[in-house]
């Protein structure tokens, strides 16, 4: 046939099976025909489904998306702050623990050193209380007729007059050094809750600080009354007053010496149930 003769099958161009090229014919089954030719003429055909919409003017076919998978999203790390932060709060907190407990335990020891200053004063309240006590009492004895005028001179009010002078100066030496002694008191309330072991021996010695107070009080106004009635008899003895104005002075002080020797029994009793003061 001639170059320009036509073509069979109205006139349509009969396409020649050319190597390599890929004819794709859209069936009506979805299926998408892909023929192929390979090198040596022998023709390999492959399908894929597709996917068909519909539109209001026809039937179309479009692929199906291929679906990408997106990047995981990967949450910031926070270990290594979240360790950091917590090193340095607990370096802070042992820190203050040091502190707090540095500062208890000199707390403690101006406690304990206070405590210690004030045995001497406690003691000279004791001797000088009980030998006014015991003066008092022979009064009392003799009035109730449990005791003889020879008895209680002889046995109570000579020795105790005689003590007496003793009782008061070593009572006033004790006081004044305790004057130089240190000062117990408790740091914040916070700060002692940080150092449990001293804190605890601190609170001891702050509840027995309140007792000692309290029975110094009372032994100082006993004391005082031991000390008045001392320079009284002294008084007599020297001839400043007469017979009758001393045993007038006698009987008014053992008649109010309850109002302070009553006291002092119980700051006594107090005292000896007051909690130790030790470091």
């Amino acid at each position: 046939m001639g170059k320009h003769s036509e073509e069979p099958n109205g006139g349509v161009p009969r396409l020649p099976m050319v190597a390599g090229l890929a004819v794709v014919v859209l069936v009506a089954g979805g299926l998408l025909v892909h023929r192929a030719a390979s090198e040596n003429g022998t023709a390999t055909t492959t399908s894929a489904q597709t996917s068909l919409t519909r539109t209001a003017t026809g039937t179309t076919t479009s692929p199906s998306p291929t679906s990408i998978p997106s990047e995981p999203t990967v949450a910031p790390t926070t270990a290594s702050s979240s360790s950091t932060t917590t090193s340095a709060a607990q370096a802070a907190a042992q820190a203050a623990a040091q502190a707090a407990d540095g500062t208890v335990r000199a707390a403690l020891a101006a406690c304990v050193s206070r405590q210690d200053a004030a045995q001497p004063v406690v003691g000279a309240v004791a001797t000088g209380s009980q030998h006014w006590s015991e003066h008092v009492q022979a009064e009392t004895d003799l009035e109730s007729g449990a005791r003889s005028l020879i008895d209680v001179k002889t046995n109570t009010w000579g020795p105790t007059r005689a003590s007496g002078p003793g009782d008061v100066a070593a009572y006033d030496a004790s006081v004044a050094a305790y004057a130089t002694a240190p000062a117990c008191q408790s740091p914040d309330p916070a700060v002692v809750a940080l150092a449990p072991n001293p804190g605890a021996k601190l609170r001891a010695c702050l509840a027995r600080e309140q007792t000692l107070d309290a029975y110094l009080a009372a032994g100082a106004a006993v004391l005082q009354d031991w000390r008045a009635h001392l320079g009284e008899m002294a008084d007599h003895a020297d001839g400043h007053t007469n017979s009758a104005v001393a045993q007038a002075n006698w009987i008014k002080r053992w008649r109010e010496a309850p109002t302070h020797l009553v006291p002092y029994a119980a700051a006594n009793a107090a005292l000896a149930a007051a909690p130790p003061c030790t470091s």
